[in-house]
């Protein structure tokens, strides 16, 4: 009886001891199973900031393919080519970089900048040797003038940043960069340089970004000098645009304006009817934001770089015949004042 009370404890045991054994088991395996998870993720959350890039970088270039195909388009009209040249432009992918690239890591954003200058400028080569300096009038047909109304449309908006980069410089502190600054930026430098090599000095202390380099080598250069030039025009001529109205014109107005056409502008004038004194604040105040616009690139053009920049003769006649009675209006006189300082 004893015997047999002995050998079942000892059973029992045995039979406890193999399920915490089994237990065990199940725990270590389970543990293992975990570690290994928990390893996969570590993997995969180290890789999400890679994936995230690569996605970015292939949805950005996609993008901009897209939009510059489109602005490209000889069936796409002005204001279009303007939308899809400031699409393509934001679409850079320096414009999408994360906090962290903007703030822990220069060199990154350095070879963004680098990649979205060379696509820009590259494009831009590729555009300039087939348009025609003097037909960069933006008042001629875009559809006859189709690559020369694709490189104004560029001109005016370079300018333009993604709102995702405009929202991290705000919380961070830090200044925006477009492609208008970086070109800018680049033609400082080379000023700099090319007067200190007039005044004799053969090893000018003047250091260009890789990017900036890749923007004013050679005719590229010259290229930018254009789109900045092509920018007062095209900035000029939405003003004018949103300051008359072609529709209203007489036929004195109309014969006049062919005459001038015609004769490249040594005979006839450009009148259109005027439409800003009955016009709202809004509309007044694209009017300003536009010509303070080209201003400004005339302004940087004649006093930084000292290259003198005249209004396209079409606009030039326009403004000419622009006779607004502000009457104490301030927002008028300002348009006014505006219109003087382009006109000189």
């Amino acid at each position: 009886m004893k015997c047999s009370t002995l050998s079942f404890l000892i059973l029992s045991f045995c039979v406890l001891a193999c399920s915490k054994v089994k237990k065990l088991d199940d725990m270590a395996a389970a543990t293992d199973s975990l570690e290994k998870q928990t390893g996969e993720m570590a993997v995969n959350t180290g890789n999400t900031d890679t994936m995230y890039k690569q996605l970015r970088a292939k949805e950005s270039a996609a993008t901009r393919l897209d939009e510059y195909n489109n602005l490209m388009n000889k069936e796409t009209l002005m204001e279009t080519k303007i939308t899809s040249a400031g699409i393509y432009i934001k679409a850079m992918e320096y414009q999408l970089a994360t906090e962290n690239e903007l703030l822990r890591d220069p060199q990154v954003m350095t070879a963004m900048k680098t990649d979205a200058v060379n696509d820009f400028i590259r494009k831009l080569g590729d555009l300039y040797g087939k348009i025609k300096l003097k037909d960069l009038d933006p008042t001629k047909d875009s559809k006859k003038h189709n690559e020369e109304a694709a490189f104004n449309a560029i001109a005016t908006s370079m300018h333009l940043n993604h709102h995702h980069q405009e929202q991290l410089a705000e919380k961070n502190r830090i200044a925006t960069v477009s492609m208008y600054d970086i070109i800018k930026s680049a033609l400082r430098k080379d000023k700099l340089e090319m007067d200190a090599r007039a005044s004799g000095n053969r090893n000018p202390q003047v250091s260009y970004t890789s990017y900036e380099q890749i923007l004013i080598s050679g005719v590229r250069k010259e290229i930018c000098i254009e789109l900045i030039k092509a920018r007062v025009d095209m900035l000029s001529a939405i003003a004018l645009k949103f300051m008359t109205d072609k529709r209203d014109m007489e036929i004195g107005q109309f014969l006049r304006g062919l005459v001038f056409i015609v004769s490249g502008g040594r005979r006839g004038e450009i009148e259109l009817p005027l439409t800003i004194q009955t016009a709202n604040s809004a509309t007044r105040l694209t009017v300003t934001d536009a010509i303070e616009g080209a201003m400004k690139a005339k302004r940087f053009l004649n006093n930084e770089l000292k290259i003198e920049k005249k209004l396209n003769k079409t606009l030039k006649s326009a403004f000419a015949h622009i006779q607004i009675q502000a009457e104490g209006d301030r927002e008028l006189e300002k348009i006014n004042s505006q219109i003087e300082e382009l006109l000189n």
